[in-house]
């Protein structure tokens, strides 16, 4: 039985943990090809992450990740 697995790498393009995210990601796409996964990131991230296998999507989340009203609007944007 597959999971769906949900990865915020809106944080991809940054130093530090930007460069775990990105190896987790390419780890998982190289591993993984059961699970399903969807990745949801800000526009300018998205093509920072590209050739990953079928199994993975992208999900484009405009809203800043600094703002107070993320923590309510990230959630409902999940669902």
């Amino acid at each position: 039985m597959s999971s769906h697995i949900v990865i915020d790498v809106r944080r991809s393009q940054d130093f530090g943990i930007g460069t775990h995210i990105r190896s987790l990601v390419h780890a998982l796409g190289v591993v993984d090809r059961r699970n399903h996964y969807t990745l949801v990131s800000g526009a300018a991230e998205a093509s920072g992450l590209a050739g990953l296998p079928e199994n993975f999507q992208m999900a484009i989340y405009s809203r800043s990740d600094l703002d107070p009203l993320d923590h309510i609007a990230f959630p409902i944007f999940l669902h």
